[in-house]
């Protein structure tokens, strides 16, 4: 398959998948603390909000831009060598550091006040990160 090609299918398919790792990692946050503050009905609302999150579109183009960068859309999956998993392994990294920086700083600045919740929390950044590691 043409290298150009496989990039625009591979990365809505890499969309998809920080989008599901955002959404995985924000249930179980929210039901974290549903023991503490929540009822059952407000957990999902607190998921939406998260997904929906104006700062969420800024951390999806940090972790495509990072995985362009990196050159993770050039080489098949039936001939990675150690080198490739090192590469992915040190794009998730800058990825998940400039998205918890992104969210801590620029997000408050970006976004204008009144559009609702305009930073992500970060722990779910990290458990996302996490997964995003481990899906890639």
């Amino acid at each position: 398959m043409n290298v150009k090609i496989k990039s625009f299918v591979l990365i809505p398919i890499d969309i998809a998948v920080i989008v599901v790792c955002f959404f995985v990692a924000a249930f179980i946050r929210a039901f974290d603390l549903l023991a503490e503050i929540k009822t059952i009905a407000q957990a999902p609302s607190d998921v939406y909000r998260v997904i929906l999150s104006p700062a969420f579109v800024g951390i999806i183009l940090i972790y495509v831009i990072v995985f362009i960068l990196f050159n993770l859309y050039s080489t098949l999956l039936k001939h990675i060598t150690l080198e490739d998993a090192f590469r992915i392994v040190a794009a998730n990294l800058v990825a998940a550091t400039a998205s918890v920086l992104y969210n801590f700083f620029l997000a408050e600045i970006l976004i204008p006040d009144g559009i609702g919740l305009t930073r992500i929390p970060t722990g779910i950044v990290l458990i996302a990160s996490m997964f995003i590691t481990l899906a890639t």
